[in-house]
């Protein structure tokens, strides 16, 4: 009972993720955190692998109950033998046939129990009370181990551990299913916050400029000097290099998304 809640909590775990897209709707060319999510999370190969472990776990256990399930074997022979006497053209033939049934099983608290038949068939070519001759027998057999492989506990084990396999794999599937979101959000506001970055940084250029050409008119009129202006185009080279650097964090953060979600119109106004 508890491996099915913890494989319902898994197919819920998906259910959500894959409703995410079918949240309201953003504008043509927008990248909601929805549709991103959801990108992420069919294109993930790591995720599509993982994916199988729950069903190989859950076929384990079948595997390891198969071990307390009956055995059947079944065989048949046949033979000829023939014996020349000497001097004589004569001699006998033998025909044989042999054919075995045995039925098996091992018992959770490590008893086998077995039958098996028997049946034998004589059938010779010279005169004889009983000819075919037929012998069979019926075997019985109940074995317990007293020490090793006893008990109810051991015998469960295997079942046991299969179990707890199943169980570990639902719980893996569910945390790979959930790094894979975090790390898509994580890409996604990264690159949110990059681009809201770099329009700082183009305000930041725009005063900078600004202040270079107030401080160049007021040199003109004689209220500023050139330190005044040199001060100033300091201050514009300084904010140059803060946008180039928050572009390049935009491509950045760009390529760590596209990484994850595959590939996507990113040079839309906004991401976010």
């Amino acid at each position: 009972m508890h491996l099915r809640r913890l494989a319902l909590a898994t197919s819920a775990l998906l259910a959500t993720a894959a409703s995410l897209v079918a949240q309201t709707a953003a504008p043509a060319g927008t990248l909601t955190i929805e549709d991103a999510i959801q990108r992420a999370l069919k294109r993930n190969f790591t995720l599509e692998a993982d994916r199988l472990d729950p069903q190989i776990a859950k076929d384990q256990i079948e595997i390891a109950q198969s071990a307390n399930l009956p055995s059947f074997s079944f065989s048949t022979s046949r033979g000829v033998a023939r014996t020349a006497q000497t001097g004589t053209t004569l001699g006998t033939k033998v025909k044989t046939g042999d054919t075995r049934l045995s039925v098996s099983e091992v018992f959770l608290t490590g008893t086998t129990a077995s039958v098996s038949t028997k049946l034998d068939k004589t059938e010779t070519s010279y005169l004889s009370a009983v000819n075919p001759a037929y012998n069979a027998d019926l075997t019985v057999s109940l074995r317990q181990p007293l020490l090793a492989g006893a008990g109810l506990e051991v015998n469960r084990a295997p079942i046991q551990r299969t179990k707890i396999g199943l169980e570990r794999a639902h719980l893996a599937y569910q945390a790979s299913v959930l790094n894979v979101i975090q790390n898509t959000e994580n890409a996604y506001y990264a690159l949110a916050f990059a681009r809201e970055q770099l329009d700082v940084r183009n305000f930041t250029l725009a005063l900078a400029q600004r202040l270079l050409d107030e401080a160049k008119t007021r040199r003109q009129t004689g209220v500023a000097t050139d330190l005044d202006v040199l001060q100033a185009d300091v201050g514009v080279a300084n904010a140059r290099r803060g946008v180039l650097l928050a572009q390049q964090s935009v491509k950045d953060s760009e390529e760590s998304l596209l990484a994850l979600i595959g590939q996507f119109e990113l040079d839309a106004p906004s991401a976010a």
